[in-house]
C-alpha cells in the first residue's frame, strides 16, 4: 500500500533494485524488472496525484490507491490492446508528444469506454478533471516499447470466447 507519509517523504521501500541488465534474462528476472518498473510508476503517480490533485484525493490513502491502480490497469490494458493488434501500435507513445493525461483521457471517453465496454474503464468521466505531468508517465511507457524486453504480443489468453 502507499502509505501518505511515505509517498510526501519518498521513503517507500523498493525491494528491487534500482537498475537491472536486461541483458541476459530469464523470466524470473523479466517478471522482477516488470514488477519493480510498475512499483516505481506507481509510487510517482502516486505523489503527481498527490501533489496535483488534493481536492480530487481529499487526504485519502484508499483514493489514492485506487486512483494509481485504475489508471495502471487502463494503460496495461490499452498496451496489451496495441500488442494484439487491436489498437495502433504506438499509440500510448504518442500520447506523450503533447499532454500525455489530457489525450489519453479524451480517447479513453471517446472511444475505449464504448469499444471495450468492461468496468476497467467505467470511471474515465471521473479521472477526467485530474492534472497529471507528462513526466510521470515517461519512463513506464517508453519502458513498455522496443527495445524493451517486455513483449505484450506474446502474453498468453486465459479463454476464448466461443462464437455465438
Amino acid at each position: 500500500m502507499l502509505a501518505r507519509h511515505n509517498v510526501l517523504n519518498g521513503t517507500q521501500s523498493i525491494v528491487l533494485s534500482e537498475k537491472l541488465s536486461l541483458r541476459k534474462v530469464d523470466k524470473k528476472d523479466l517478471d522482477q524488472s516488470f514488477a519493480q518498473l510498475l512499483s516505481s510508476f506507481r509510487l510517482t503517480l502516486a505523489r503527481d496525484l498527490y501533489k496535483s490533485n488534493p481536492e480530487f484525493i481529499k487526504g485519502s490513502t484508499d483514493r489514492l490507491n485506487a486512483t494509481v491502480q485504475s489508471i495502471t490497469n487502463k494503460l496495461l490494458f490499452i498496451r496489451i490492446c496495441e500488442g494484439r493488434s487491436l489498437e495502433e501500435e504506438g499509440l500510448l507513445l504518442s500520447f506523450l508528444e503533447g499532454d500525455f493525461w489530457s489525450s489519453f483521457i479524451h480517447k479513453a471517453i471517446k472511444d475505449y469506454e464504448t469499444d471495450y465496454d468492461g468496468p476497467i474503464f467505467n470511471d474515465v468521466d471521473d479521472l477526467k478533471s485530474l492534472n497529471i505531468k507528462n513526466e510521470t508517465f515517461e519512463k513506464f511507457i517508453q519502458n513498455m516499447y522496443d527495445p524493451s524486453p517486455y513483449k505484450f504480443v506474446v502474453l498468453e489468453k486465459r479463454c476464448q470466447l466461443s462464437p455465438s
